[in-house]
C-alpha cells in the first residue's frame, strides 16, 4: 500500500505494479529421476553403460492475485523421458586417459518460463508466457584427453550437442503494443527452437617448475563455444563468448598461503549482422588473488581485482539490451578496481 502523506490518499496501484501481484502462479512441481550405471573393464579400456528416467510434473493454482495485471490462464505440464549413456576411457599411457562418451539429454521448462507474467511498463517491455513450450532433448558427443604428471595436468575435449525443441529462456521475440497503450513494448518469451546445435571446446592445464603442489606454477584455462538456431538460421542469443584465463601461481610450504596473478580475456559475443541489440565489446581484466590457510577449517581469501580500472560489461548482462538503449548501459558496467576478503570457516 502506498500513502500519500500529503492528502492521505492510498493506492495499491504503484508503477509498475498493482499490488499485491504475483509474475507467476501459484505452482507445484513434482521431479523423480532414476539412474542406471555399469562399468566394464577389459583391459586398458573401460566402458560404462548408463541409463536414465525422469519424470516432470507442473501443476499449477491461479488467484486474483495472478490475474490482477492481466495475465493470460496459467497451464499445467507433464512430461517423462528415458535418457540412455555410453561412455569409453582408454589409457594410453598411466598418466594419459582418452575418453569419449554419448549422452542423451533431457530438460523440462521450468514453471517460470511456461507461466510468467508481468509487466514494466515504465521501463517498456513485458515477460510473455508461453503455454506451448516443449520438453528439451538433447544428443551429445564428447571426445577428449586428460593428462596427469608429477609436475602438471592437462585436459582438453571437444562436445558437439544436437538439440531438438531447444528451449530459450526468456528470449527477445520483438516488440508488441499492450492493450491500454499506444506505443509499442519489448517482449522476452522463453521458446523452442525446434533445431539447434552448440559444438565448441574446452582446455585446462597447469605446469609445475617442481614436483609437487608448492612452488610457482603457470596455468591456463580456455572455454570456446558456438550455438545455431537451425531452423530459423541465426546465431543462438544464450551462448557466452570465448573466455581465456592464464595466470602465475605460487604455493607456499604446505600450502599455508598462497598467491596468483591471472589475466582474463573475453571476446565479443556472436551475433546476427542485423541485431538490433547492443552487443558489448571484448575485454582484458587482471586480477591478484591470494590465500593464508590458518588451520585446515579456517581459511582467508583476499583479492584486488581489475588492477588495470578496465570498463567492461558482461554479456549476460546486456543480452535483451536493444542498441537504443546505450545511454543507460553504464549502470550494468562491472566493478572497477575493486578488494574482496572473505573467511571461511569449515565445520
Amino acid at each position: 500500500m502506498q500513502t500519500n502523506l500529503t492528502t492521505g490518499a492510498q493506492t495499491q496501484n504503484n508503477i509498475p505494479d498493482n499490488f499485491p501481484t504475483k509474475d507467476f502462479p501459484d505452482s507445484d512441481t513434482l521431479r523423480v529421476g532414476v539412474y542406471v550405471q555399469n562399468e566394464i573393464e577389459w583391459g586398458d579400456v573401460s566402458i560404462i553403460p548408463g541409463l536414465r528416467f525422469d519424470s516432470y510434473g507442473l501443476a499449477v493454482t491461479a488467484d486474483a492475485d495472478f490475474f490482477r495485471n492481466s495475465s493470460p490462464p496459467p497451464t499445467n505440464f507433464s512430461t517423462t523421458s528415458f535418457s540412455p549413456r555410453l561412455a569409453v576411457i582408454w589409457k594410453l599411457s598411466p598418466e594419459v586417459r582418452l575418453f569419449g562418451q554419448y549422452a542423451r539429454g533431457f530438460r523440462a521448462p521450468l514453471y517460470d518460463e511456461i507461466n510468467s507474467g508481468f509487466a514494466n511498463t515504465l521501463s517498456g517491455y513485458f515477460v510473455a508466457p508461453n503455454p506451448d513450450l516443449k520438453a528439451e532433448t538433447s544428443d551429445g558427443f564428447e571426445l577428449g584427453l586428460r593428462g596427469n604428471f608429477p609436475q602438471g595436468r592437462f585436459s582438453i575435449a571437444a562436445f558437439y550437442n544436437n538439440y531438438s525443441n531447444f528451449i530459450e529462456r526468456f528470449a527477445n521475440t520483438g516488440t508488441q503494443v499492450l492493450p491500454g497503450f499506444t506505443r509499442p513494448f519489448l517482449r522476452f518469451q522463453s521458446r523452442n527452437a525446434a533445431s539447434a546445435r552448440i559444438y565448441g571446446l574446452e582446455a585446462s592445464g597447469e605446469y609445475r617448475f617442481q614436483p609437487g603442489t608448492e612452488g610457482f606454477s603457470l596455468l591456463a584455462s580456455l572455454g570456446f563455444a558456438v550455438g545455431d538456431d537451425l531452423t530459423a538460421d541465426r546465431p543462438l542469443s544464450t551462448i557466452n563468448p570465448f573466455k581465456a584465463v592464464a595466470g602465475l601461481r605460487y604455493r607456499g610450504e604446505g600450502e599455508q598461503w598462497g598467491a596468483e596473478l591471472v589475466g582474463t580475456f573475453v571476446g565479443t559475443p556472436r551475433a546476427q549482422a542485423d541485431t538490433q541489440l547492443l552487443i558489448p565489446d571484448s575485454y582484458v581484466t587482471v586480477d591478484l588473488l591470494g590465500f593464508v590457510q590458518f588451520s585446515p577449517a579456517v581459511r582467508l581469501n583476499v583479492g584486488l581485482f581489475n588492477l588495470f580500472n578496465t570498463k567492461y560489461f558482461e554479456y549476460a548482462d546486456l543480452r535483451n539490451f536493444a542498441a537504443a538503449d546505450r545511454f543507460r548501459v553504464d549502470r550494468f558496467a562491472q566493478p572497477g578496481l575493486n578488494f574482496n576478503a572473505n573467511l571461511s570457516w569449515q565445520f
